[in-house]
């Protein structure tokens, strides 16, 4: 009885202090240093997309976090980086960007942190452990650093991801709408993690969940453009989103994931290992897809072969795939949290070795260690060594060995 006790408070001692953690490293800092520069962002573009103006030229951005009373300090640092997100994004932010700044920064970050708590809920249910081996789980989720690092910094990433472990949820609940309108959700702000849900739904053959989702998707984005452009007159919000693109993709620009590029410490799409093989951008990409879509062949063959395929490998494999294939920033990594279902069932079947890889791996992600280095490397960040492979590569690698690691899984 005297251990079970303390084995309880250890738990519950466990799970507060990584509460603490979360809510003192993201959610306090997001509201009192008003560092949600990502928010501020798409925040502005959606006042701007309100009324009717270019929600990708800086000027506008400007004048309407200006309007909204956001600090000096964060107009600032959004002047720094072109606005990026797609106009299908702008109605859902819309239902915040009405707010004065500091209202909407409060309602962004409660919603963040609730749709984070309803994800990790569904995904806790899906553990086949004891109550105090789900507050432990639960303990690992606050604890892993891109979930915080995206509620910092306001990126619509959490919500996105939330929403795309829900639709996961929810399709295998059979809740047709509920799956597919948090799909459409995700699509929207952000298409390159919604597509993890879509593989899902793809793999189990969900076509009406698909279908659905696709068509709120188109509808939100018809609706966006029809907006921003005065029902059809005003088109130079496109060819502004184009340039900024253009701009961010170029070398030196945020999406770059060249080894000389300054932001590419804080990817984790596999082309940042792929650029250090080849300067050729498009053969760098067709490297990664070879080797993801490979993967997955692989996944899938072994996948049909077996009698009884569980969803928790199949979400936690599509995650990693999604990752290490499409433009990817650190704080999408809380789309990893998916693959904790495949790590307790590999354990469960006496597949441990495979779950104590997965787990090393996912300790590799657990904390923004790529842009310390980089910022203790200084100008040697830039240059290809040893020292850039492993210090600021390795989370990078660690997705493509869980990708492994999850198809070898399948074949035995």
């Amino acid at each position: 009885m005297s251990k079970l006790r303390h084995s309880r408070l250890a738990v519950a001692a466990l799970f507060s202090l990584s509460l603490l953690y979360f809510l003192q490293r993201g959610p306090y800092r997001a509201l009192r240093e008003t560092r949600s520069g990502d928010l501020a962002t798409v925040y502005a573009a959606a006042r701007c997309w309100i009324h009717h103006e270019n929600p990708y030229a800086r000027p506008a951005l400007t004048r309407e976090l200006t309007d909204a009373g956001a600090p000096a300090a964060l107009i600032r640092e959004q002047d720094r980086h072109a606005s990026l997100y797609l106009i299908s994004a702008m109605p859902l932010v819309a239902l915040i960007a009405w707010l004065p700044w500091l209202a909407a920064n409060v309602a962004w970050c409660f919603l963040s942190i609730g749709l984070f708590a309803a994800s990790v809920w569904v995904l806790l249910a899906r553990l086949n452990v004891s109550p105090d081996g789900k507050w432990v789980a639960a303990s690992v989720c606050l604890f892993f650093s891109p979930t915080y690092v995206g509620v910092l910094n306001g990126n619509p990433s959490v919500i996105a991801i939330s929403a795309a472990i829900l639709s996961i949820d929810f399709a295998l609940r059979n809740r047709l709408w509920a799956s597919a309108l948090f799909f459409a959700s995700a699509l929207c702000l952000k298409p390159q993690i919604a597509l993890c849900s879509l593989l899902c739904f793809l793999l189990w053959k969900r076509w009406r969940i698909v279908f659905t989702g696709l068509s709120v998707a188109i509808l939100i984005s018809v609706v966006a453009v029809l907006q921003v452009s005065a029902l059809g007159q005003k088109w130079a919000w496109w060819n502004s989103l184009r340039q900024n693109i253009a701009s961010e993709s170029a070398p030196g620009g945020l999406t770059d994931p060249t080894p000389s590029s300054p932001y590419a410490p804080q990817l984790l799409n596999a082309q940042t290992l792929s650029t250090l093989v080849t300067t050729n951008r498009i053969f760098a990409e067709g490297l990664v897809l070879a080797a993801v879509a490979g993967l997955t062949i692989f996944y899938i063959y072994w996948r049909k072969r077996n009698k009884n395929p569980d969803p928790r490998m199949d979400f936690g494999f599509l995650a990693a795939a999604t990752l290490a294939a499409t433009y990817h920033r650190y704080y999408d990594g809380e789309l990893l949290l998916l693959s904790i279902p495949a790590m307790v069932y590999l354990w469960r079947i006496r597949q441990r070795g495979l779950a104590w890889i997965l787990a090393v791996c996912f300790a590799a992600l657990a904390f923004p260690l790529q842009s310390i280095f980089a910022r203790a490397l200084g100008p040697a960040a830039t240059r290809v060594s040893p020292e850039q492979l492993l210090l600021l590569r390795h989370q990078p690698a660690a997705i493509l060995v869980v990708l492994v690691v999850l198809s070898l899984s399948q074949s035995r």
